[in-house]
């Protein structure tokens, strides 16, 4: 596929990508694996294994540019993305520490992909495709130097979010991915790492945003990132014709539907 122009094996890759974030199962499932087979040949040298992890992260990256904003299509590319970065597929590119040019590519390559996500997930609040964008962003943890700071700035922006069920995802999966990456995240020291791990599994996400706001701080601050500045909304009150007294107004059923993510 590599020897072929690179137009028509981007053409070849949208549809395979596409079908490998399929939410048919035996779709998804055959797609998926002719992906992986492909990227895990054997018998390759590290340079053919590299050069074919590249050509595949930059053609999902380009079919991320070219179809931002159509949720249809990106949902299928983030959970592709997922996939592969759980799959540990980009290892080749992780593999060197002391291979100066592959290890900036590896450091460019995942600010990208944080970059693109970011910009497709924008403002939705669509939880479902909001998870899917965290689980990249959560894959990424493993890439080194300033991607890996990227990647765990949004997943810790994403605790803030206004969904307790966004909040309670990113929170677990963030503290299994911490586990399996003791030895990336050694920087932090030791202390730091364990109140990180507590702070994720210990705390109540589903409680109310603001009384979160001491934690989120505290682990930003274990990062070394500096506490997320807040803008203060004053409640006004409300006149209340239905005589609650101006009592908070219930969720409503287009609030149940965003939370559940449908």
């Amino acid at each position: 596929m590599l020897e072929i122009r690179r137009s028509i094996r981007r053409s070849f890759m949208s549809g395979l990508v596409l079908s490998t974030g399929s939410r048919t199962e035996h779709l998804m499932r055959a797609s998926r694996g002719a992906l992986h087979a492909f990227l895990t040949k054997g018998e390759d040298s590290k340079e053919s294994s590299v050069t074919r992890v590249k050509a595949v992260g930059e053609d999902i990256l380009w079919l991320m540019n070219k179809y931002r904003g159509e949720r249809r299509v990106t949902r299928n590319i983030l959970r592709t993305l997922s996939a592969l970065l759980s799959e540990e597929i980009f290892a080749p590119l992780l593999a060197d520490e002391d291979d100066v040019k592959l290890y900036g590519y590896a450091v460019r390559f995942g600010c990208n992909i944080c970059k693109a996500v970011g910009k497709e997930l924008g403002d939705t609040e669509d939880v479902a495709f909001l998870i899917s964008g965290a689980r990249v962003y959560l894959g990424v943890l493993g890439f080194p130097g300033m991607a890996r700071e990227q990647a765990a700035k949004k997943c810790l922006d994403m605790l803030e979010h206004s969904f307790p069920k966004v909040r309670r995802c990113i929170a677990e999966e963030m503290y299994s991915q911490l586990l399996l990456l003791d030895e990336e995240f050694s920087s932090l020291g030791e202390d730091a790492y364990d109140e990180i791990l507590e702070s994720l599994s210990e705390t109540s996400w589903d409680s109310d945003l603001q009384d979160l706001y001491p934690t989120i701080d505290t682990l930003h601050t274990h990062f070394g990132f500096p506490k997320p500045s807040r803008k203060i909304i004053e409640k006004k009150q409300t006149s209340d014709k239905s005589g609650t007294g101006g009592a908070k107004a219930k969720p409503s059923y287009l609030d149940l539907v965003k939370e559940m993510g449908f």
